[in-house]
């Protein structure tokens, strides 16, 4: 007794499916390239200049506690989503010196928490060079204090 046309459709599409799902299952046991161990040299030299801080620096925010944290003028969250779709080298733009403002914990957490955001007139001039050249401007619009009674 021979299978109907229906049934022979059916158990060629379940073949089919079946390979898929073998095919899909042993590309998943390959084992994954690891990725190299470590930080790149050019990412850590970048990493370690952006850190490194200037002696007795004063936070540049209220310019009364000596400065404690180095922060992302532009969000680090910000220029990762933005750095690949505008063509730039995340690492380069994240550790460029010109996105970074020295602050102490008590002016960098109530601008984290945007409970008190930091006004715009405390950002250096070299920030606006920073923030034109990689086209970061909106990020300032959203993130900071643009009031006039607070400058």
């Amino acid at each position: 007794m021979s299978a109907s046309p229906a049934q022979a459709a059916f158990e060629e599409k379940l073949a089919v499916a079946r390979a898929r799902k073998d095919a899909r299952k042993a590309a998943r046991s390959k084992p994954k390239a690891k990725r190299a161990a470590g930080i790149p040299e050019v990412t850590r030299h970048l990493a370690v200049s952006w850190h490194r801080m200037p002696w007795l620096q004063q936070c540049e925010v209220c310019s009364t506690k000596p400065a404690e944290q180095a922060h992302h003028v532009v969000k680090e969250q910000t220029i990762c989503a933005c750095a690949y779709r505008l063509g730039y080298d995340y690492e380069v733009v994240r550790w460029d010196t010109r996105n970074r403002l020295w602050v102490c914990t008590g002016c960098h957490e109530p601008h984290t928490n945007a409970s008190k955001r930091i006004h715009v007139s405390k950002l250096r001039p070299d920030t606006f060079e920073f923030v034109t050249e990689y086209g970061f401007g909106w990020a300032l619009e959203k993130e900071y204090d643009h009031s006039v009674e607070a400058a």
